[in-house]
């Protein structure tokens, strides 16, 4: 504390206050959604501040109270915080006998929330454990708070994953490794850029490697000066101990750079041969391809889409539902499911082949929505 002015400042004559910024809503939850009305807020209106309706409370879902009945609007179904259960039947019962078709998040509302209405999604990992955590993963969110008089709603809790964002982390960490191995690694099968077919996700991983590589490159470099002076500094008193310790480290760094560089090389190599530029953007969903000037990048409809096709009836005959998160332990794959639970992945292998015999139009509905259809 410090006193700027001519005065002497005395202890008696100060006080020290904390101001908090005004709060506009503070939402507390049980487990199931419902509100817990002793401890949640919400202010007074104000003319001057705007609109303070807020609807989306619970999982950040709106909420219609029409003839009062406080249901959560989840897409496919509407969510009733009061008894904890959807009302309507879910559309999977069949492929989770283990469920009531009315259960919400699995039954376990602390670990999953629900994403829209199909299957649970898991808070712990942020990572879709269904079918229809299509693009994104939210984690519950249990208090949501408006400070000021800001129109937005800040979310507690929420966390948004891409999938492109996890494959270039799966490539930094495979360059570290191959790097670390002095080339092992891809020798044995460690490169995983034969494991995906989109180019948005080849350029992803190839921009993870870049900068695993460019990590690798300082790791070995830092290995090199430290072995060698070690080898140095320790040699003659260590008996020689220390100088061949030393060596070892500094041969490491040495392999370490040299794997490094050769594997960026490579990489750069791949993304040119993609024509996207290495440092395009930092957003991977921000990479542009380069293509003839009279052709469209295809506009495939979201797997929310797709499954609302079948339940409205605008997917050809034959189709039960699409999945996600089935395919590689590396990269899940979407796929397809008919009614005899014949089942074709996105790349046009079968997951399960019961004998189905795809139409035409299930065939020309699926090459549409990017599926490669098996001769």
């Amino acid at each position: 504390m410090s006193n700027e002015s001519n005065e002497p400042v005395y202890f008696d004559n100060f006080t020290v206050a904390d101001t908090r910024g005004r709060i506009i809503e503070e939402d507390h939850y049980y487990a199931f959604g419902l509100k817990i009305a002793g401890i949640s807020s919400v202010k007074f209106g104000d003319p001057n501040e705007g609109m303070l309706d807020n609807k989306n409370l619970y999982n950040d879902k709106e909420l219609f109270d029409d003839a009062d009945l406080d249901w959560y609007d989840y897409g496919f179904r509407n969510y009733d915080p009061q008894i904890g259960r959807f009302p309507q039947l879910d559309p999977l019962t069949d492929d989770y006998p283990h469920y009531t078709p009315f259960q919400y998040a699995g039954n376990e509302p602390i670990a999953n929330v629900d994403l829209d209405g199909l299957e649970e999604l898991s808070a712990l990992s942020a990572i879709p454990t269904g079918a229809m955590a299509a693009e994104k993963s939210l984690a519950p969110v249990v208090l949501k708070v408006t400070l000021k008089a800001a129109p937005k709603v800040a979310s507690a809790g929420a966390s948004i994953i891409t999938k492109l964002s996890l494959i270039t982390a799966k490539g930094v960490s495979d360059a570290l490794l191959n790097a670390n191995t002095l080339g092992l690694s891809d020798a044995f099968g460690n490169n995983h850029l034969s494991s995906y077919d989109d180019p948005y996700e080849q350029a992803a991983y190839l921009r993870g490697r870049l900068g695993g590589d460019a990590i690798a490159a300082a790791q070995g470099s830092s290995e090199v000066n430290g072995g060698i002076g070690a080898a140095l500094t320790t040699g003659i008193e260590t008996a020689g101990v220390g100088a061949a310790a030393g060596l070892v480290v500094g041969l490491h760094g040495a392999g370490v750079g040299a794997t490094a560089a050769y594997d960026a090389a490579w990489a750069l190599k791949k993304l040119y041969q993609l024509n996207v530029s290495a440092s395009d953007a930092t957003s991977a969903r921000s990479i542009e391809l380069t293509r003839p000037p009279d052709t469209k990048a295809p506009k495939y409809k979201s797997l929310n889409q797709l499954n609302k096709d079948v339940q409205t009836g605008r997917a050809p005959k034959g189709i039960k539902r699409f999945d996600k998160g089935r395919g590689t332990k590396d990269l899940p794959e979407d796929e397809a499911t008919f009614d005899d639970n014949s089942s074709l992945y996105r790349s046009g292998k079968w997951r399960h082949n019961n004998g189905h015999k795809i139409t035409n139009k299930q065939r020309e509905y699926l090459k549409q929505n990017g599926w490669t259809i098996p001769k």
